[in-house]
């Protein structure tokens, strides 16, 4: 990627949330980037236009959790808005979108949502020069950092340009999702066109290596959202015949299993020692992870993952034990 930069600009729509940890309280659907629909069905083979799907507000997805979590009449820097699916939404709600996009030919379909749109890889741009003295109320990064190589980096240079009181969303995909985990345990790590082992993600994350992300950008989980997907209804193939059922259940027993992508609303540390505190918070709420592990096993340790029983009891979700 050429470090040179461009802008689609189109007039835009003008002007004018203790962190806790929770499962969403609907069936999941994550979309877009992910290449899952609002159906909440596995992804199914696309053309260029993966990742511009709708967004349903009502739906508990991951993209409709993110725009409520910025909210309504800010000034956003969205990353990554592709053809601008969520920019139109925003606007919709009273924000104005500044974007940054790779791809040049998507970077003109979102523009007519956007103030403006900067053409460019978040790698290697020139952020300083791009967005000078420019400041955000929200930085989204809805399903971006799994495609860079250095996403603490941007992370960390992104924060200069909050506005006081500003955040980051943040959503990402669970490497440890069952079915990956299920795979591997089959020899295989399978690539896909979307979804958790897109072929274009350069990063890979867990619950520990999400925390250790924002940690070392000095950011607060203000709020943490889990988006969850039955194992055997996510796009990673595994055979569920070949599973003994002892495996399943211990799989099952471990909530994290579950968890196919991580919504955060994250705020920046302004006081000396705020990181240390949290990685203490995060010590004790985690003390409290091989209960609620307990628990979850004995409530969804029925079935095997070929059953229809299985797959009903499966559906749903749990407020978490924790609140970090």
């Amino acid at each position: 990627m050429e470090d040179e930069t461009q802008t689609a600009a189109q007039p835009a729509a003008p002007t004018a949330d203790t962190g806790a940890e929770t499962e969403s309280t609907d069936t999941p659907s994550p979309e877009a980037s992910n290449g899952r629909a609002d159906d909440g069905q596995a992804p199914t083979a696309r053309s260029d236009d993966r990742y511009a799907q709708r967004i349903d507000l009502g739906s508990g997805s991951t993209h409709a959790r993110v725009v409520h979590l910025v909210g309504s009449d800010r000034r956003v820097l969205e990353l990554g808005p592709a053809a601008g699916h969520m920019s139109s939404i925003l606007r919709e709600r009273g924000c104005t979108v500044v974007g940054i996009e790779i791809d040049p030919r998507m970077a003109t379909d979102a523009a007519q949502y956007c103030e403006r749109v900067i053409v460019g890889d978040l790698d290697t741009l020139d952020l300083d020069a791009e967005l000078g003295s420019d400041r955000f109320d929200a930085i989204v990064a809805a399903d971006v950092l799994e495609h860079l190589k250095d996403p603490h980096a941007v992370l960390q240079k992104l924060r200069e340009f909050l506005a006081p009181d500003g955040f980051f969303v943040i959503s990402l995909p669970n490497v440890a999702h069952g079915s990956v985990r299920l795979a591997l345990l089959e020899g295989h790590f399978p690539y896909q066109r979307v979804g958790l082992l897109d072929t274009t993600h350069l990063r890979f994350f867990t619950r520990e290596s999400i925390d250790q992300l924002l940690d070392e950008a000095e950011l607060g989980a203000a709020e943490i959202y889990h988006q969850e997907l039955n194992i055997d209804a996510s796009e990673v193939p595994f055979d569920p015949d070949g599973v003994p059922a002892e495996v399943f259940q211990a799989l099952k027993s471990d909530p994290d299993a579950r968890i196919y992508q991580f919504v955060i609303k994250a705020i920046p540390f302004e006081t000396k020692g705020m990181r240390e505190l949290q990685r203490r918070m995060r010590e004790l709420a985690h003390g409290e992870r091989p209960l609620a592990r307990r628990r979850a096993g004995r409530a969804h340790g029925r079935g095997h993952p070929g059953s229809r029983a299985a797959r009903r009891s499966d559906q749903g979700s749990r407020p978490d034990a924790f609140a970090r």
